[in-house]
């Protein structure tokens, strides 16, 4: 495996050959020290038991300086990602957790079944 390899996506506003590659691993080795697997599959069983629940979630990119948040209702938990129903427009968005930062609920977290 090619560890010096981070895909980059081009966009009409950023120089993808401008990025500084060393920070790049840097940087996502730092999040994965941070965010282990038993985190993830915490994250993972709340959201699970909490589908249908109204949310909105957080998201930053470092690289690019960037927030971003989504609302709607939980509508699928994956492994690595998140699907929620916008209720305004009725649009689907699949969110990777890569980026996610914090999820705040509309109502009462559910911890059990």
């Amino acid at each position: 495996m090619n560890n010096n390899y981070y895909p980059t996506y081009p966009s009409n506003n950023i120089n993808v050959n401008s990025f500084d590659n060393e920070k790049i691993i840097n940087d996502k080795s730092d999040i994965q020290k941070n965010f282990s697997f038993s985190n993830l599959q915490f994250i993972q069983d709340i959201l699970k038991i909490n589908r249908n629940k109204l949310v909105t979630i957080h998201f930053s990119y470092p690289l690019y300086n960037e927030k971003s948040t989504f609302n709607g209702i939980i509508d699928f938990v994956g492994n690595d990602f998140i699907i929620i129903k916008d209720s305004k427009d009725r649009k689907y968005y699949m969110l990777p957790y890569y980026y996610l930062n914090y999820i705040e609920f509309e109502e009462k977290i559910n911890y059990s079944n």
